[in-house]
């Protein structure tokens, strides 16, 4: 029998949203202010069906209606884009880097810093591209909620890609 509360602390690790999973007669649907609605029910035995299978089951209908398909890696002030390639587990992602293309925005810089000020910082616009020979890997979520590889770089899970270079830094 899947246990919720431990499917529950999943959904929470791995959204970040107020998803809840409840056990219904056959089926489990989704309450809470991002599920009531939102996402489809899941038809599958709660009692019949395993903790860890309850968890993959639900991630997945929750990955999919949500769009949960990108984790940007957050490197102090610079973000670089990485897509979902699978649900490993609720607490762990495959994931590999996006190609980026070049910022498209017209930067506008100023006197001032180091040597200039750019005016226009965060209006960055970049196409995103998947590429199947990149790299994938790994990454797990802490305790805490956040998202780490084994290097200890910070994830953040999105639904949708996200690059930025700072150039005030």
């Amino acid at each position: 029998m899947a246990n919720f509360k431990d499917v529950n602390k999943a959904i929470r690790v791995l959204t970040g949203l107020d998803i809840e999973a409840v056990r219904a007669d056959g089926y489990v649907y989704f309450d809470g202010n991002d599920g009531f609605d939102k996402i489809a029910s899941v038809y599958a035995n709660p009692v019949s069906t395993s903790t860890a299978d309850m968890i993959r089951l639900c991630a997945d209908e929750i990955r999919n209606e949500m769009n949960i398909t990108y984790a940007n890696h957050h490197g102090y002030s610079d973000v670089h884009p990485y897509e979902v390639v699978r649900v490993v587990s609720d607490k762990t992602l495959e994931i590999r880097e996006m190609d980026t293309g070049e910022n498209k925005t017209e930067l506008e810089f100023v006197a001032g810093g180091f040597s200039a000020h750019c005016t226009n910082n965060h209006s960055q616009d970049y196409d995103y591209t998947s590429n199947p020979e990149n790299h994938v890997f790994k990454i797990r979520a802490s305790k805490a909620g956040d998202w780490k590889d084994k290097h200890g770089r910070r994830f953040v899970i999105s639904d949708a890609p996200s690059k930025f270079h700072d150039y005030n830094f």
